[in-house]
């Protein structure tokens, strides 16, 4: 899973897809430093950076996750 194949979306824009609408710093230090060892996924296009709503979404679900759930899904993915 890849965000280069998804609409790009902007990080202030994300901020909307969350219940608690976070704030824009928030976002982005998710997608550089991660939380709880999970990355939203990003990418910089034209200097800016950007996600998608399915990056979100993975994001998310492996928040949601037990470190051992995340750690096998981990290692399902690299199998691929």
């Amino acid at each position: 899973m890849t965000i280069s194949n998804e609409t790009p979306l902007s990080l202030i824009d994300a901020t909307k897809l969350f219940a608690n609408h976070p704030s824009p710093p928030s976002v982005y230090r998710w997608a550089q430093k991660g939380v709880k060892g999970v990355k939203l996924e990003s990418r910089n296009i034209g200097g800016r950076k950007y996600t998608s709503r399915e990056a979100v979404d993975r994001f998310l679900t492996a928040l949601n996750q037990t470190p051992a759930e995340r750690a096998s899904v981990a290692l399902e993915t690299e199998g691929c």
